[in-house]
């Protein structure tokens, strides 16, 4: 044990050494990947924003462990060793794969399905564990032990010390992503642009931030499923779903849109052709509708139950399981992907994948970019090629036409004008309008070109806003308590498209013809009708009750022969 005394480090020198090894070393294929995305096209500019982000990283992780390090020595060793190793092991994914660690490598990892996760350690990951953790880890548990003989006057004082280290770099951490954070936004106005998160990307690119956060999401999803999901009715424990055999290969993609509103939609019936593409698709049936509520956060509590399946109170309280829980119950396989960050809300979809913008975002190939809802196209298509047998759910959450609309469609869909530019900007009605007609215009060429990526598919698409909008001098307004929410505040459109191998299956050709023929009657469309407008589409019978025809739009008591 004597040779090795130039192990024994202070717990503050282990706590360095570690945020330079975490911080920088690991995480060296990164800051290479991402030199040359800040597009400055000035490579001086460009070295000082990577040394900015090198510094602030192991800034960052200097604070975490020294914080640990503040509750014992035993904590701080088994802790300490425990962020290093799996460190360790994702850095050779994001090394040699290009991996971004987000809520879907952490729940794989985590499965009771070991043998899958088996399958990922190879001989090689378990050598790079060894020879980047061994050195790391002797210096963790060889470190000095703390001084016994010290007075309280002496251990108030180290600290006081050790305490204003800490905050003077957290503010310094805080500091730096603030300003950078400012510098964008005003990039942002200025240029009419809408880009991810600086500080969000950065905490996905990097190690250790980048499995930290989405752990802590996991956690947060197994407390909320273990205490606060207790007295919540689930369809799929109550009820009967039997499952059509056509369709045990299917895709299904559900759209989420943002604030679009029906009446500015071409397809259905605005005086402006809205929807050029979605217009021209056969396979497409459009249905005027209402919303449950007229925001986001209390629309998606009530827009995928069943109907009543929340309290009529302002918080819209939930009371049942929602339909994307009840289809991963049934065996479908499910991700999804958000230009949003409703977290709560999709910690509750029991998925086993989601990304956020800023996860999508932190790789190298997206970082910088303008944040836009067709960066979901790419993401649909990579997860249903990683999904070769179907039986696969995506969900999309957009950006939609979310204030500020000009923000969300480029320079080739400004095709009404003038248009609105700017929050500050005293905008005219009519700017507005054809801004938000602008979004609607892009929103069509994103639907179409998710139904791109799905038409060799047996594949279903729905597409439906969370809420509507009321739109004047004062700029977008949604939110109103409903009881007294003007009425363009609540109108959304509901769409459903279904593939040609989708309707080659004859019973599958009689659930259009159902649409069809409640669009024709021109049926109005609920958020309530969601659920069992999801299982009857897909096929889905219940013998018990588990799907209520009143509410399926895939069925139809209207005479075949009726005009």
């Amino acid at each position: 044990m004597q040779k090795l005394k130039f192990l024994r480090f202070s717990k503050e020198n282990i706590a360095l050494f570690l945020a330079v090894y975490l911080g920088f070393f690991l995480n060296l294929s990164v800051y290479i990947g991402r030199y040359g995305t800040q597009n400055t096209n000035n490579p001086l500019i460009e070295a000082l924003y990577i040394l900015g982000e090198i510094a602030v990283n192991i800034a960052f992780t200097f604070f975490l462990l020294r914080l640990l390090s503040f509750f014992g020595s035993l904590f701080f060793k088994i802790v300490a060793s425990f962020i290093l190793v799996v460190s360790v092991c994702a850095s050779y994914y994001i090394s040699f794969y290009d991996v971004v660690i987000g809520y879907g490598i952490i729940i794989s990892t985590l499965t009771t399905d070991t043998d899958l996760s088996k399958e990922l350690v190879s001989p090689n990951v378990i050598i790079w564990i060894i020879g980047l953790s061994i050195l790391p880890l002797a210096l963790i548990w060889l470190g000095k032990k703390p001084e016994k003989n010290l007075t309280t006057q002496q251990k108030k004082k180290i600290w006081i010390k050790n305490t204003v280290k800490m905050l003077v770099i957290a503010l310094a951490v805080f500091a730096y992503l603030k300003t950078l954070d400012s510098k964008q936004k005003a990039y942002e106005i200025k240029n009419n642009l809408d880009l991810p998160s600086y500080s969000g990307g950065l905490s996905y690119a990097y190690l250790p931030t980048n499995w930290i956060i989405p752990l802590f999401q996991y956690a947060i999803t197994q407390y909320d499923d273990t205490f606060n999901n207790q007295n919540i009715f689930n369809p799929a424990d109550h009820f009967t779903y039997e499952p059509s055999k056509a369709n045990e290969d299917v895709y299904v993609v559900f759209i989420i849109g943002e604030t679009a509103r029906w009446d500015h939609m071409g397809l259905l019936g605005y005086e402006r052709q809205t929807n050029p593409l979605l217009s021209q698709e056969k396979n497409l049936v459009a249905f005027k509708g209402i919303s449950c509520d007229t925001a986001t956060k209390l629309s998606l509590k009530c827009m995928f139950v069943r109907e009543n399946g929340t309290e009529s109170n302002d918080q819209r309280t939930l009371k049942e399981n929602n339909i994307f829980s009840v289809l991963s119950q049934l065996g479908m396989s499910s991700e999804l992907f958000s230009m949003q960050s409703e977290l709560w809300f999709y910690n509750k979809l029991d998925l086993n994948n989601y990304a956020m913008k800023e996860m999508m975002t932190a790789k190298n190939s997206n970082f910088g970019k303008e944040l836009d809802d067709t960066l979901l196209i790419t993401e649909t298509a990579n997860t249903v090629a990683q999904h070769p047998k179907g039986n696969h759910l995506v969900i999309l959450h957009t950006k939609g036409s979310h204030f500020m609309y000009s923000q969300r469609y480029p320079e080739s869909f400004k095709k009404y004008q003038p248009e609105c530019l700017n929050v500050d900007d005293e905008c005219t009605k009519e700017q507005l309008v054809n801004a938000y007609d602008n979004s609607i215009l892009y929103t069509d060429y994103f639907i179409d070109g998710i139904l791109d990526t799905l038409r060799d598919k047996k594949a279903i698409v729905f597409y439906t806003s969370d809420h509507g909008e009321s739109i004047s001098e004062k700029g977008g307004l949604h939110g109103t308590p409903k009881e007294i929410a003007p009425p363009e505040q609540f109108k959304v459109p509901f769409l459903v498209w279904m593939s040609d191998s989708y309707l080659a299956e004859s019973e599958n050709k009689k659930l259009f013809d159902n649409l069809k023929r409640n669009q024709d009657a021109e049926r109005t469309f609920y958020h309530h009708n969601i659920f069992d407008s999801m299982l009857g589409c897909l096929g889905y019978s219940s013998s018990d009750g588990g799907i209520n025809n009143q509410n399926n739009l895939c069925f139809s008591d209207i005479p075949s022969n009726q005009e």
